[in-house]
């Protein structure tokens, strides 16, 4: 247990996957809101949270090849709330890029195939 609020827990969670799965400075060019908080008639809790993020080229690292690092880190951060809050938890998040930008490979100047 921890006294943290609930909101300080879901960007503790996050981060610390964020951390373990991208090296260098990507981690910490990402900016974290909880932008929905939803109880349900069921009793269990719908989060919606937002990682802001520098450009498109930094989302498209974060959300993964068919969105498999965001939705991997969807089911973790879920699973550890369900468990320290003992409440069903659905968390979903979206990143969202401040501007857009084209990768060298999306230019056509990426290194020859």
């Amino acid at each position: 247990r921890t006294d943290m609020p609930h909101v300080e827990q879901i960007k503790h969670m996050v981060n610390f996957h964020l951390f373990k799965w991208f090296n260098s400075d990507v981690p910490y060019k990402i900016e974290q809101q909880t932008v929905g908080w939803t109880p349900r008639l069921d009793g269990s809790l719908l989060i919606e949270h937002e990682l802001l993020v520098q450009d498109s080229v930094v989302a498209r690292m974060v959300l993964g090849v068919r969105n498999t690092i965001v939705s991997r880190l969807r089911e973790q951060v879920s699973y550890k709330l369900n468990k320290l809050w003992g409440m069903n938890v659905e968390l979903k998040i979206w990143v969202r890029p401040l501007k857009q930008r084209l990768s060298l490979k999306d230019r056509g100047l990426g290194p020859p195939k």
